[in-house]
């Protein structure tokens, strides 16, 4: 774990990639033209703030608001994760810390004098061409990072835009922004923690929280881009119009991964010349399969109300076919009906150990139909 406590929150920043800089630097992987950050935020437009060539325009009223309730989901987190009291003196030292700040010219305090938990604020992380300002890092046993929002529920309700705001029926990181993914994914690759939180406070009185395990691929994606935008800045050389190519989203874009690939050249050749074979083995399948109905269908009219009928073949006498008894055995009723109608008789059964659990597998499902 690698953690200071800020001096200079500004300079910290002022030519290093932070993690809020992170999403500005990744396209949408619809809207091209866009970045995760949205507000017109780009790769071309941290270069130009980190190397003063335009001023980055300050925060409205709502950022500020948003600033100034920051505390409130991490005192909300501490309370359900830890007790009230420790969440209470949490708070206390985060609104002290605060309030001490705002008495200074310059906003140059000693933050370490204001935590007396083991949930810090104020703290910073970085290395030669990162920063990360963690809201909350927790140093006990088994350390993690709380990334704080708050919103109105409207506004962060997940639309049509997959990538796009909140999922509150998912507990992991597929249900934040894509854009919170990532900037969480890059504290925890400074500070070196396993595991983070996102807790949200939306629509005044709502309260809900999704937990992110580390991703080394994604961060070391991560730290590769904010190392190339480093340079850029040190050289003064504009990066190219989008920082990250379709590759690059592919190869750090989870969801892509996950979902599908396009497939181009030689390997889109063998996926239609896969998927023409198996639509003919699947026709083939299917005529057999009618072919053997109709072979049965024929020889219960030679069987008749014979048990079986037989022929000399070559100078032996074999049996052809014969009727051959199905079901009226006795079978055991489906799983799902027990739990759902007999629910004590299921638990009986998981008592007893007589339910197992099938690991899971998969296999491909040819879709593309080829005549």
């Amino acid at each position: 774990m690698n953690y200071t406590y800020i001096t200079d929150f500004y300079k910290s920043r002022e030519n290093r990639i932070g993690s809020s800089d992170i999403p500005a630097l990744i396209p949408h992987p619809v809207r091209k033209s866009e970045s995760l950050a949205g507000y017109e935020r780009t790769a071309i437009t941290v270069y130009e703030e980190k190397t003063e060539i335009t001023k980055r325009e300050p925060a409205g009223f709502s950022a500020r608001v948003g600033n100034d309730i920051e505390g409130l989901p991490l005192r909300y987190f501490i309370e359900e994760h830890e007790n009230k009291d420790v969440a209470r003196d949490f708070y206390k030292g985060y609104i002290l810390c605060k309030i001490e700040k705002e008495t200074k010219s310059d906003g140059l305090i000693d933050c370490s004098a204001f935590n007396n938990t083991d949930y810090k604020h104020n703290t910073e992380s970085m290395n030669d061409f990162g920063v990360a300002h963690a809201d909350c890092l927790y140093v006990g046993k088994k350390p993690f990072i709380i990334e704080a929002k708050s919103a109105q529920f409207w506004s962060v309700k997940r639309k049509e835009d997959l990538y796009v705001g909140y999922d509150f029926d998912l507990k992991d990181w597929q249900g934040i922004p894509l854009k919170h993914y990532f900037q969480i994914q890059f504290q925890m690759a400074l500070y070196g923690v396993d595991t983070a939180y996102l807790a949200l406070l939306y629509n005044t009185s709502e309260f809900h929280t999704w937990k992110i395990d580390g991703n080394k691929k994604h961060q070391a994606d991560l730290l590769e881009l904010a190392e190339y935008m480093k340079k850029c800045i040190d050289t003064k050389t504009p990066p190219k119009e989008k920082a990250m190519n379709a590759s690059d989203i592919q190869k750090l874009y989870p969801i892509v991964l996950e979902d599908f690939r396009e497939s181009v050249g030689k390997e889109l050749e063998d996926a239609q010349r896969i998927a023409k074979e198996y639509t003919h083995a699947k026709q083939q399948i299917k005529q057999w399969e009618l072919k053997e109905r109709d072979c049965l269908d024929a020889m219960s009219v030679l069987l008749k109300d014979t048990r079986e009928i037989k022929g000399l073949i070559g100078d032996e006498l074999q049996t052809i076919a014969k009727w051959k008894d199905t079901g009226g055995a006795e079978k055991i009723v489906a799983l799902s009906k027990i739990k759902k109608e007999w629910p004590e008789v299921y638990e009986s059964l998981k008592d007893v150990h007589l339910i197992e659990y099938q690991k899971t597998d998969r296999k491909p499902e040819i879709k593309l139909r080829m005549g």
